[in-house]
């Protein structure tokens, strides 16, 4: 799985999340900090996954089934939107087969796993009641690392993509495995003494 870090701060918020792709399945995981915005995501995976938005709708675009997202809205005032298929429209065989949740705080879960083609008409319905932040585009010169984003509210959301640091598989020990904590340290072996060196008498 091809994994990216993506740092963010809006001046009040701030988070690190883990963002993977393998094949045509994504993976957005916050590792530190808030959970992410609704109105963060697009930007967020734009950073982290360019050409995102258009493997998603070719992905979607081969489905077999007809479909339709229907948008809950939970007592509290949090939305969930479901991905629903039709399958059999006599027998009313209509399923979910993907959803995406936010909080009545505006905030996406602490975990999103979509197959792409899926993400598709769920980020559309997203973005029709969360307007998205947008990254600056690649002919202004600040485009590069990091990135200043506008947020729909008028503020400043900074990004910044990294490779996350590879795993010392040497240095892991698993769940059972003393620390080391009671044992003594090894007594260091003395360096031998040097050879008595002779006496030169000097005429």
């Amino acid at each position: 799985m091809e994994v990216k870090h993506v740092i963010w701060m809006d001046g009040e918020l701030e988070g690190r999340l883990a963002v993977g792709k393998e094949k045509s399945f994504i993976v957005v995981k916050k590792i530190a900090g808030s959970n992410l915005p609704a109105n963060y995501l697009f930007c967020i995976l734009d950073a982290a996954i360019p050409g995102w938005r258009q493997e998603a709708e070719e992905l979607h675009l081969g489905r077999r089934n007809a479909w339709f997202v229907e948008t809950r809205q939970g007592r509290w005032g949090s939305l969930t939107f479901l991905l629903k298929i039709i399958r059999d429209v006599e027998l009313l065989d209509v399923p979910t087969v993907a959803c995406l949740h936010v909080s009545n705080a505006g905030k996406l879960t602490d975990r999103i796993e979509l197959w792409l083609g899926d993400l598709a008409p769920l980020a559309a319905a997203l973005r029709e009641n969360f307007p998205q932040a947008v990254l600056p585009s690649e002919e202004y010169e600040e485009s590069y690392y990091p990135f200043w984003c506008e947020t729909p509210g008028g503020g400043y959301l900074k990004l910044r993509v990294v490779d996350p640091q590879p795993i010392p598989f040497d240095r892991i020990r698993f769940g059972g495995e003393p620390s080391g904590l009671l044992e003594e340290p090894e007594e260091q072996p003395q360096a031998p003494e040097p050879d008595s060196v002779p006496e030169v008498e000097v005429i």
